[in-house]
C-alpha cells in the first residue's frame, strides 16, 4: 500500500508541475555573450542566471526514446558548476543539430 501511495504522490507532483506552469526559457544572447537561463515556477518564482559563453563546457544533441511515442531530440548545453540547459524537444535530429550548429556559430564554439 505505502508503494502505491508513493507512486501516486511522485505522479501527482509530475502532474502539477505540468498544470501548474512550471517553465523554462533559454536564450542565446550573441549581443551579450551569454546564454540566459530563465525558469518559472507558480510558487517557486522566476529564477533568471547568465551564463558567459566562455563557460560552457559542452554541447551537444541528447536522444530522448519515449515509450508511449516518437523518440525526440534535445539541444544540451552543459556550463561551469554543473547546470544542464536542456530544451528543444525537436522530431528530427537533423533539425536539432542543425540548431546546434547555430548555436556553436553564435557562441564561437565549432
Amino acid at each position: 500500500f505505502r508503494r502505491v501511495l508513493f507512486r501516486s504522490a511522485v505522479s501527482l507532483i509530475f502532474l502539477s508541475a505540468a498544470f501548474l506552469g512550471l517553465s523554462q526559457r533559454v536564450l542565446v544572447d550573441q549581443a551579450t555573450g551569454a546564454v540566459v537561463h530563465e525558469s518559472r515556477g507558480l510558487w517557486a518564482g522566476s529564477r533568471t542566471i547568465r551564463h558567459p559563453f566562455s563557460s560552457i563546457d559542452e554541447m551537444n544533441v541528447r536522444t530522448v526514446e519515449w515509450s508511449d511515442g516518437p523518440t525526440t531530440y534535445n539541444i544540451r548545453i552543459a556550463v561551469h558548476g554543473g547546470e544542464i540547459m536542456e530544451f528543444g524537444e525537436f522530431s528530427a535530429k537533423e533539425e536539432a543539430e542543425h540548431s546546434l550548429s547555430i548555436i556553436a556559430a553564435m557562441t564561437r564554439r565549432q
